[in-house]
């Protein structure tokens, strides 16, 4: 029988008089995950990219699109890598990046990025990494009142589409 070239992997092969049939596995594309992540403001935000692969294969992740607020840099042990200044761009580190927010600048979403999984022969479809960057609650009045019954009143402003919650003790060690 004549086995064709441009076969790879066939792992058997079966033919007769009119026909031949070749057995390969396939190697189907792997999966990227997109994440929402957030983080305080003026914070370098270490971000883990996500994904799977059917055949076990270890992936690697490139750049797809850039922030257009913030940046994106090559993750290392001791803090910011090199810059991640085009698409395109092979990430360093096995699956981590670090995001970089303007300074002062908030907003839930904040900005967004692209990034693809490959599994060293097919790429992913690329997804969406979303982050939101989150300033502190500003207090801005805190009064004690005894009249009708005793109740402390909070005032603060934060943004609006995010969830804030109060915490409180009466002995300074365990906070409900």
């Amino acid at each position: 029988t004549n086995i064709p070239p441009s076969l790879s992997n066939v792992v058997a092969f079966a033919s007769g008089d009119y026909h031949r049939v070749g057995l390969a596995p396939i190697n189907l594309p792997p999966r990227c995950n997109a994440r929402s992540v957030s983080r305080g403001v003026n914070q370098a935000l270490p971000i883990t990219l996500t994904g799977f692969d059917t055949s076990g294969d270890v992936l690697s992740y490139r750049i797809t699109s850039l922030p257009a607020k913030g940046s994106l840099w090559q993750y290392t042990t001791n803090g910011l890598g090199a810059p991640i200044t085009s698409p395109g761009t092979a990430v360093s580190d096995p699956s981590r990046v670090y995001f970089v927010p303007l300074t002062d600048d908030y907003g839930k979403p904040y900005d967004s990025f692209g990034v693809l999984a490959n599994d060293g022969e097919l790429d992913s479809p690329p997804v969406t990494n979303t982050v939101s960057i989150l300033p502190a609650p500003l207090i801005q009045t805190a009064t004690r009142t005894n009249l009708p019954q005793a109740a402390f009143v909070l005032s603060f402003t934060g943004l609006s589409n995010v969830g804030y919650a109060v915490w409180r003790s009466t002995n300074l060690l365990t906070w409900s």
